[in-house]
C-alpha cells in the first residue's frame, strides 16, 4: 500500500469528506515540517488522524495519546487502534489511554501535536487564565510535562479556536460552530505567553483555512466571524 492509498484509508475512516480535505489539513499544519525519523507525541489524538499522518510521513515512533476523558468522543479510540492494525504499523504507531502527567521516564519527543486539546487539560483554570494567578499556575504547572517531554529544538503544534468570537461576544451560538463554549478557550496570544514563560519560541500563528474560500479565510477578522481556528506552532 503506497503514502496515497494509506492516506485515503486514513481519510475514509476518520470522516474526510474525500483524502484531499485530510491531504489539504495536514500539508497546512505540517507546512515546512518533516517527519522523516522523528519521534513525534499526539495528545489528545482522538481517532488518530494526525498521529498516522506522520507515522505515515516518515516518524519513527509516534505515541497517541485518547484518554478519552471530557472533550473527546467516545469510539475514537477504536478507530484509532483499528487504523493501525490495519496499515501494518504495529511497529511504528503506540495507542495509548494515558494522560499528558501520566508519562514520565520516556525518551523525549522531536515534536508534539496538541489539537483542540489544550483547553481541555483544565476547562475550569482555562476560563480565568487573565484573571486568576492561581489558574495561571495550574496551566504553567501543565506546559512543564511539555517542556519535560520535547527535545532540544523541537516543535509544539497547538490548534484550539480563539475566544473572541462574534457570536460568543453577543452571547449567541455560532451557526459555524454551534457546539464552541466560548468561555473555555482563550486567544493565542494567552498561550503564547504561557508557553514562553516555559522557554517555548513562538514560529507563527497561523488561522485554518476554511472550504471552500481557504486562502480568503486565514486572517483573523474572517475567522473573527466564524470559527476563530488557530494554529500555533513553537519552537522548544
Amino acid at each position: 500500500m503506497d503514502q496515497y492509498q494509506k492516506l485515503s484509508k486514513i481519510s475514509e475512516r476518520v470522516g474526510y469528506i474525500n483524502v484531499g480535505r485530510y491531504i489539504s489539513r495536514g500539508n497546512f499544519l505540517f507546512q515546512n515540517i518533516s517527519f522523516e525519523g522523528k519521534r513525534v507525541l499526539d495528545v489528545g489524538c482522538g481517532n488518530g488522524s494526525l498521529a498516522l499522518w506522520a507515522a505515515v510521513h516518515g516518524a519513527s515512533h509516534v505515541v497517541g495519546l485518547e484518554p478519552e476523558s471530557d472533550g473527546s468522543r467516545s469510539g475514537t479510540f477504536q478507530i484509532f487502534q483499528k487504523l493501525i492494525y490495519d496499515l501494518e504499523l504495529n511497529s511504528t504507531v503506540e495507542a495509548s489511554r494515558n494522560t499528558i502527567q501520566q508519562l514520565c521516564g520516556v525518551q523525549p519527543f522531536d515534536i508534539i501535536i496538541s489539537y483542540n486539546v489544550i483547553n481541555h487539560l483544565d476547562e475550569q483554570a482555562v476560563q480565568q487564565l487573565t484573571v486568576n494567578y492561581e489558574s495561571v499556575q495550574k496551566y504553567l504547572f501543565l506546559i512543564e510535562y511539555f517542556r519535560a517531554l520535547i527535545n532540544e529544538d523541537g516543535i509544539l503544534i497547538i490548534a484550539d479556536c480563539a475566544r473572541d468570537n462574534i457570536w460568543g461576544n453577543l452571547g449567541l451560538r455560532s451557526p459555524f460552530a454551534p457546539m464552541i463554549e466560548w468561555n473555555k478557550h482563550q486567544n493565542p496570544e494567552v498561550w503564547i505567553d504561557l508557553f514562553s514563560k516555559k522557554g517555548f519560541k513562538l514560529i507563527d500563528l497561523r488561522w485554518s483555512p476554511i472550504n471552500p474560500v481557504k486562502k480568503l479565510s486565514q486572517n483573523r477578522l474572517f475567522h473573527f466571524l466564524t470559527l476563530s481556528h488557530f494554529v500555533l506552532r513553537m519552537s522548544s
